[in-house]
């Protein structure tokens, strides 16, 4: 926590360097709205964990009245010249990342991206898009190269992409630069908990996204009056402050979260399930399982990590109700993450307990009936920083004050593993 409260300061700073840049996205963004072209598709896309941050930006995309599709969607249509691509790398090295952002620029499609190096084939390929692509080769991480032929788009493919992009001014524009993967300032410690660069970078990108399409939103909704750069500002600001604000709070609980760490890590705990339900809550919850299980899973033996979705909980419900009581107690623990506690999550909190098993509980709710019972075992997440977008009352900083305390459950895991958090993270 200490470490996000640090680096939310410098993403500020980036937030201030980089605001033409995000001015510029936030422009061109207005070309996809709802009822204006349907014809045209904004495409966030990642893998990984970044992927989970960029599927909530499709999401909240969608809320503020955008034509938005996250690329790894089930039913993704294909994008077409007059879409947009906008992956996120933090090590701009991911190989099925890089050969999507060829392809687009191969058949003329308008290609953006978050990372935090600027120097990898990825950045380059979108800072020279209009022209083509350099050749290049990427090597994996076992050694193996992979050849890109480079090739320079014909005159023709470059009219019409000016037509179909009037206002692209460069892809230097297009590339936004999130420290944390290759910029890390300050310190951290992996054994504690205290996040490393590439979580950072994920929380960074979520941060920026939202930021982004927050100031869309009022942006939209002033009928364009409002100044973008004071109140991409003021966002970033509030931001910082909503952090800020959480520390204390978060801080006042640590002995809450250790005890959980200690308990989830033991040895005598095999099985963990992890509950998440709704479009944010629940892709965070596919975050923390892909951290704790993923990564970390499968080197700490006899630990099973497990996401809790309406399609696996008869499968699950019948392996628990099989183990006896004490067994459940013993070696089962459940993860409930839900800022409000209300009926699916709720219920699954009531059904894990009981079951005997001993409950986690994140919430913003902690006065339900739920969490009163479980006091022990419940951790407050503030719910600081409200906004309003086109379809929705209300938003809440939640997941993002909720990813720093996930964090410290994965990076404990992996402390027992043979493979440090940087190591085991290094190209999400």
């Amino acid at each position: 926590m200490t470490f996000y409260l640090a680096q939310s300061q410098i993403l500020r700073n980036e937030v201030e360097r980089q605001k033409e840049k995000l001015i510029h996205r936030i422009k061109i963004l207005d070309n996809y709205r709802q009822g204006c072209d349907p014809q045209l598709t904004y495409h966030p896309d990642g893998e990984g964990r970044s992927g989970f941050m960029k599927q909530i930006t499709a999401t909240d995309a969608r809320a503020a009245g955008l034509w938005a599709i996250h690329q790894n969607d089930e039913l993704t249509s294909r994008w077409k010249p007059g879409d947009i691509y906008d992956p996120s790398s933090g090590s701009g090295t991911k190989i099925s990342t890089i050969f999507k952002a060829y392809r687009s620029v191969e058949e003329n499609v308008c290609v953006s991206c978050m990372t935090s190096n600027q120097n990898t084939p990825l950045a380059k390929i979108i800072r020279n898009q209009e022209n083509g692509v350099e050749e290049f080769t990427l090597k994996t991480k076992r050694g193996r190269e992979i050849h890109f032929n480079g090739f320079e788009k014909t005159a023709e493919q470059k009219e019409a992409f000016k037509k179909t992009y009037p206002w692209f001014e460069g892809g230097e524009n297009l590339v936004i630069e999130i420290p944390g993967r290759d910029k890390v300032v300050g310190k951290f410690d992996e054994g504690t908990g205290l996040s490393p660069g590439g979580n950072f970078y994920e929380w960074g990108t979520r941060s920026v996204d939202d930021i982004t399409i927050m100031a869309y939103s009022k942006w939209q909704r002033s009928n364009k009056r409002i100044n973008i750069g004071n109140q991409l500002g003021k966002y970033a600001f509030e931001y910082g402050e909503s952090v800020r604000r959480s520390y204390p709070v978060v801080m006042a609980q640590m002995d809450k979260i250790e005890r959980l760490c200690d308990d989830i890590s033991s040895k005598s705990v095999e099985k963990v399930i992890i509950s998440a339900e709704g479009e944010r809550s629940g892709i965070e919850g596919k975050s923390l399982t892909m951290r704790a299980g993923g990564h970390a899973g499968m080197n700490v033996p006899n630990k099973i990590v497990t996401h809790l979705k309406s399609t696996n909980k008869p499968i699950v419900q019948k392996e628990i109700e099989s183990l006896t009581r004490e067994k459940r107690r013993n070696s089962v623990r459940g993860i409930v993450i839900s800022q409000s506690l209300q009926t699916g999550s709720r219920e699954t909190a009531e059904w894990l307990t009981n079951l005997g098993i001993p409950t986690y509980i994140f919430t913003s709710n902690i006065d339900s009936e739920i969490a009163r019972r479980n006091r022990e075992r419940c951790v407050e997440i503030p719910k600081f920083f409200s906004y309003t977008l086109r379809e929705r009352p209300r938003y809440e900083i939640f997941p993002l004050v909720g990813l720093m305390m996930y964090d410290s459950i994965g990076a404990q895991l992996i402390k027992e593993s043979k493979h440090t958090v940087s190591e085991m993270h290094r190209e999400d």
